[in-house]
């Protein structure tokens, strides 16, 4: 498995069960610790933090189209070499996230990939949880009218832009990875916390660090009372395992837990923005987006990423 650093320099996630930082109970978190190494990795100074984005988790797997001939067929009037450069291009392919809890995956699934340590950190059975990876076609629409929702369009025209922007790489570049997970978001998907203007757009998981520089638990219960995400995903810089914080489940009055009840998101709903790829609508887009994209994406956010119900 090839595979690339994220924002936080560790290895990429993968898309399986993230385990919490704390032991998780019925909403809340009970006292101490889920386990020695969620500890470890808490209190950890080297450790990184990143945004924990309210969404759906996907993958972006890199594969080759299907072709329509063979490497044999010969095409009159076009180079040999070109033919043959067809057959290798790559392409992302977009899939979302299918918990089949213990029954049988779809003919057309895609396995949780290997994170490339050896030992799968982030695995894709835990439980009751059986994860893996479905496949959306760049074509699929839903519904009619004004009521016309366009996953697939939407989010391979957010992919393309991407590439273009450099906040993800061209599948058929030697050092691309082999994967790539990524929160689906936008007016589609879990309230929109994030108040964004598109029906669906991705952002890359551990683009956008969050700094907490006091780890401690009564530090970051008064950081859910103060600023509203939901949650934070941590790594471990040893041995790249990653857990997850929900702000939610450390204070029933967190920010993020008030500002989810209302029934209309708006620009303050959460306090850190993820750095957001969208489709690039015409010039003046794609301008935008990929200033914006490529300048947040290597930035550290400042606070003075991933429980069930959300991505991981």
């Amino acid at each position: 498995v090839k595979m690339t650093t994220t924002a936080s320099g560790g290895t990429p996630f993968n898309g399986g069960k993230m385990n919490h930082i704390f032991q998780p109970g019925r909403g809340h978190y009970e006292e101490g610790f889920a386990s020695p190494a969620a500890q470890r990795c808490f209190e950890d100074p080297n450790s990184i933090a990143t945004l924990k984005v309210h969404g759906e988790c996907c993958l972006l797997v890199k594969q080759r189209p299907v072709m329509t001939r063979t490497t044999n067929d010969v095409v009159e009037g076009e180079p040999a070499e070109q033919q043959q450069q067809q057959e290798q291009d790559f392409e992302w392919i977009f899939c979302t996230r299918l918990d089949t809890k213990g029954k049988p995956f779809p003919p057309n699934h895609v396995p949780v990939p290997d994170d490339g340590t050896g030992v799968q950190q982030q695995p894709a059975v835990f439980g009751k949880h059986t994860y893996c990876f479905v496949p959306l076609p760049p074509h699929y629409v839903v519904g009619k009218g004004e009521k016309t929702s366009r996953p697939g369009p939407d989010t391979y025209g957010a992919i393309r832009a991407g590439i273009a922007a450099g906040a993800l790489p061209d599948p058929n570049d030697p050092t691309a990875p082999d994967f790539i997970t990524v929160e689906w978001i936008g007016k589609k998907h879990q309230g929109n916390m994030d108040c964004l203007e598109v029906d669906h757009a991705i952002t890359v998981h551990g683009s956008t660090i969050v700094d907490i520089p006091v780890r401690t638990r009564a530090a970051v219960e008064e950081m859910a009372r103060t600023v509203s995400i939901e949650g934070v995903v941590f790594q471990d810089g040893e041995t790249g395992e990653r857990f997850k914080l929900r702000f939610d489940m450390l204070d029933d009055n967190s920010l993020f837990a008030e500002r989810s009840k209302q029934k209309v998101s708006t620009p303050d709903s959460t306090s850190i923005k993820p750095n957001v790829i969208v489709a690039a609508m015409d010039k003046t887009t794609t301008t935008t987006t990929t200033t914006a994209t490529t300048t947040s994406s290597s930035s550290t956010t400042s606070a003075t990423e991933e429980a069930d119900g959300g991505e991981n």
